[in-house]
Order: structure tokens, then C-alpha cells, then sequence
């Protein structure tokens, strides 16, 4: 009959300093991976805040801006009253500060490139001329 071994104490100790290496690295590019989709979840909110603001523009045919200050993004009618007001996740950032106007048309008056940071990570939104919203 034959006796059943197990492992090593030096075999055991050689597998968990592997899987302990493995688990750093994987650790790191997961904190990397989060980082990244919070800047991008952050760019999104503000593409959505400006097409909505576009949007109304063009249902109602009348002038809209949009206020852009620190993480926080205002929707404002033709008569300079507040609509909508939304702070961005992750305590982002949008630079530079920017009033942007649409017309009745859904026209911006130029085009806009802002750049959203959150934590270490930054993306850029770009709003063209024809009043679509780009995220490069």
C-alpha cells in the first residue's frame, strides 16, 4: 500500500508568494481600471446635462444656456431662470468655467472643449458647432 503525501511546507510557502504577486498586480490595474471609469462616468454626466439643455433648446425654440462651475452644471431657460441643476459624480471637475449658449436651433455660439477630471484621471468633452456632444 502506498502512503499519500501532501505538499511540502517550502511548496505551500512558494504557492501563496505567487498568488500574493499575481494579487498586487491584479489590485493595481483594478484601482487604475476604477479610476478611469469614474472620469468617464463624470464626462458622461456632463454630456448628458449639455444634450439635455440642447435638447430643450430645440423642443421649445428658444435660447438655453448652461452654466459650468467647479462639478457643478446649471441649465437655465431664455429668461435667465434656473431649470435644472446637476452636480457631477466623484466629486469631478470641469475646466475651464464656461457659459454656454444655445440657440432656439440647438446651435452653440462656437465650439467647446472642457476637460473633466476626477481623481487622477481626466477625459475631454468636446461640444461642436452643430451642437453635438463628443466624447474623444
Amino acid at each position: 500500500m502506498k502512503r499519500v503525501r501532501g505538499f511540502s511546507i517550502l511548496e505551500l510557502l512558494i504557492v501563496i508568494a505567487v498568488l500574493g504577486i499575481l494579487g498586487a498586480v491584479t489590485a493595481a490595474n483594478l484601482q487604475s481600471y476604477i479610476e478611469s471609469l469614474r472620469a468617464s462616468e463624470s464626462a458622461r454626466g456632463l454630456s448628458n446635462a449639455v444634450s439635455k439643455a440642447r435638447n430643450r433648446a430645440l423642443q421649445r425654440s428658444a435660447a438655453t444656456s448652461v452654466l459650468l462651475t467647479g462639478n457643478a452644471v446649471r441649465l437655465y431657460d431664455a429668461d435667465g431662470e434656473l431649470v435644472q441643476e446637476v452636480r457631477l459624480p466623484h466629486r469631478a471637475l470641469v475646466t475651464p468655467a464656461a457659459i454656454i449658449r444655445f440657440t432656439g436651433r440647438g446651435l452653440p455660439d462656437h465650439q467647446y472643449v472642457f476637460t473633466v477630471t476626477a481623481g487622477p484621471r481626466s477625459r475631454r468633452v468636446v461640444i461642436l458647432p452643430t451642437g453635438k456632444v463628443v466624447l474623444p
